[in-house]
């Protein structure tokens, strides 16, 4: 009986030993398989996230306005760029709010990514002046939005950094709904399959049907007048003094009045940009001064201390 117990106990370890290395294999093919296509892409079937993301739609909009303005800069369509930016926002243990993103300048330098640093905690200091329990979070590359956790794991017994694809969700507050509501209204939308033009489309559309009219009428009066002028139509005096008067209403922008009134306007518009750069630069000196104070008054108080003990 005994010889018999101890048999089937051993045969039960044997078989959990064995299905643990079976479970092993079995992700460490998973992961190797991922890895094969992207290099550092872990399974989240296999690996489970172990962070909660709240994802604010301010995020969103700002990478969308990013990624749409550098792709409408672009004069071919099909051009590839890239996108760098990062994401702030708050961290409580393992659960993550992203609040708010920033662009980021970099260079790419043999195929290799430099972000400039300076920018970045230029970036960093100036949300933190508002917003003091903000901090760094990710960074991000672009559109889809997709959110990626590093973790350590071994794959073939070998330590590899891995990114795991985590799910978010979205957390508003009561400003940005106002504003995504704004939006909704501004943009194109479809109800129950019908289409709905934007407040922004229809404006434009008006201007353009203005611009167009004008266009055509001033045509027209340029036919005319070539016309007349070859013979092709009779003269009509009365036609011919409405459009000299209507020329004459017209503002004359090849006088000297016109020329001196350009460009004084020009120099205001100038005057107003130095202004501009004279403030910030006003602002940078007068924080400098200020941290040089504060580093005086510490090294000040130091060396009391020290003469004091």
């Amino acid at each position: 009986m005994d010889s018999t117990a101890e048999e089937v106990e051993m045969d039960t370890e044997q078989s959990v030993i064995n299905l643990n290395k079976e479970k092993d294999q079995l992700k460490n093919e998973n992961i190797t398989e991922t890895s094969t296509s992207s290099s550092v892409m872990a399974s989240s079937s296999v690996i489970v996230p172990t962070i909660l993301v709240s994802l604010h739609p301010l995020v969103i909009m700002n990478i969308s306005e990013h990624w749409t303005r550098l792709r409408a800069q672009k004069n071919d369509p099909a051009a590839n760029f890239t996108i760098i930016g990062a994401f702030i926002g708050k961290q409580s243990g393992r659960n993550i709010e992203i609040m708010n993103s920033f662009e980021l300048k970099f260079d790419i330098v043999d195929s290799k990514i430099l972000i400039d640093s300076d920018y970045y905690q230029l970036k960093e200091q100036q949300f933190k002046q508002v917003f003091l329990t903000w901090i760094f979070l990710a960074d991000y590359v672009g559109l889809p939005i997709k959110l990626y956790e590093s973790i350590i794991d071994l794959v073939n017994g070998v330590p590899t950094m891995l990114f795991v694809n985590i799910p978010y969700t979205l957390a508003t507050e009561e400003a940005e709904r106002i504003g995504l509501d704004h939006m909704a209204r501004m943009t194109a939308t479809t109800h129950n399959g019908k289409t709905t033009n934007s407040v922004v489309s229809d404006h434009l559309r008006v201007q353009y049907n203005a611009v167009k009219m004008l266009r055509d009428r001033i045509r027209l009066i340029i036919d005319f007048i070539n016309d007349t002028r070859d013979k092709k139509i009779p003269m009509n005096h009365t036609i011919m003094r409405d459009i000299f008067n209507l020329c004459n209403r017209l503002p004359i922008v090849c006088s000297d009045g016109f020329n001196e009134d350009f460009y004084i306007q020009c120099n205001d518009v100038a005057l107003l940009a130095y202004l501009g750069a004279l403030t910030k630069c006003s602002n940078t000196i007068h924080q400098y001064v200020g941290k040089l104070i504060n580093l005086m008054d510490r090294q000040g108080t130091a060396r009391r201390t020290i003469r004091m003990g």
